[in-house]
């Protein structure tokens, strides 16, 4: 779906990869985790740098597609944070509470 995203964030997947490599960095410790969100950190990095933005979009696209795209990306992201302990074996949200995003 097309948004305005791109006009504020230029490459919105690299800054996205970055910021996941940069908070499992954080949690984790041990050699394999550094040696694997190090390399993702630094990939992302390096194509931010090196990759040039072709043109200028100046087509401004509907504000109902940037809340649509945030909501289906806040929707995707709640449910992998809720499904985490089965893919990577790390439980951060309590077994049973659906609500987990609210206080």
């Amino acid at each position: 779906m097309k948004s305005n995203i791109k006009k504020v964030v230029p490459h919105p997947i690299q800054i996205g990869v970055l910021i996941w490599s940069f908070v499992h960095l954080l949690s984790t410790g041990d050699l394999r985790a550094i040696i694997l969100f190090s390399s993702f950190a630094a990939y992302s990095i390096i194509d931010l740098i090196f990759t040039n933005k072709t043109g200028e979009n100046e087509i401004s696209y509907s504000i109902a597609n940037d809340i649509v795209v945030i909501v289906v990306g806040l929707v995707l992201y709640s449910i992998i944070l809720y499904f985490h302990e089965y893919v990577s074996g790390v439980q951060i949200v309590e077994k049973g509470n659906l609500l987990f995003f609210l206080p």
